[in-house]
């Protein structure tokens, strides 16, 4: 079970990720990564999470107390229906958390734009123009084969 919840945490930054197109918390070691997580989500606290005293750490490091940001301010491309499925997986308390069962019957699965099968996909950047974005700290462009109304969403 806990394995389980831990994916659909990790299933909710590789979805930010990808609508991001760069890491959600790029933290530079385990402590500023915990650091970004919280300054992004708010710090935990017993109340929404009552088990986390019992983490083996749990005593050994203490955060300041944060409140969480708009998750539309961390995902500025998402669509609300990805926006509502992204807050239930990176919830903190794995029993509030969806089950990966549960995560798959999201609204977000079943609303426009629908999904495309993989082969009418097309690159939309080599590994070089990635490289080279990556160094120059640049986001990705991309091309769409039709006109794409972000503000329909």
């Amino acid at each position: 079970l806990c394995v389980c919840m831990c994916v659909c945490t990790s299933q909710g930054c590789i979805f930010g990720e990808m609508i991001n197109h760069m890491p959600l918390f790029p933290g530079q070691n385990d402590i500023d990564q915990l650091s970004v997580i919280f300054e992004s989500l708010g710090t935990p606290c017993v109340s929404t999470w009552p088990r986390m005293v019992h983490l083996p750490d749990y005593s050994k490091i203490s955060f300041p107390k944060m409140k969480p940001k708009l998750l539309s301010s961390i995902l500025p491309n998402a669509s609300q229906p990805a926006l509502n499925l992204i807050r239930r997986l990176l919830v903190y308390n794995p029993a509030d958390r969806p089950s990966a069962s549960e995560a798959l019957l999201d609204p977000y699965f079943v609303s426009i734009p629908a999904p495309v099968h993989h082969s009418r996909l097309k690159p939309l950047i080599n590994a070089t123009q990635q490289l080279a974005q990556l160094r120059n700290k640049t986001r990705p462009s991309f091309e769409f084969d039709a006109p794409f109304d972000v503000e329909g969403l």
